[in-house]
């Protein structure tokens, strides 16, 4: 056996997962707002199995943020 190493990002707000928190974002929480039993990529961003104002909340301290490419420490603007 040998060490393997893995990189992933998080980023609460994120439901369509291309790396920034916008409109299209706030358009999937929007469409599920009220469901229960839902997925991350349905806006439930704090994994509760609901869409509602905890996940509104999630999405806005998000909102507007850009992760870097996958690997890197910056987003792309601050490259």
């Amino acid at each position: 056996a040998s060490d393997a190493a893995v990189t992933f990002d998080v980023l609460a707000g994120d439901a369509n997962f291309d790396r920034t928190v916008d409109l299209a974002d706030f358009g999937i929480l929007r469409a599920n707002f009220g469901s229960t039993n839902s997925l991350f990529a349905q806006g439930d961003f704090n994994y509760d199995g609901s869409v509602d104002l905890a996940d509104f909340g999630l999405l806005r301290s998000s909102f507007g943020t850009t992760l870097g490419t996958p690997g890197s420490l910056f987003a792309d603007d601050e490259v």
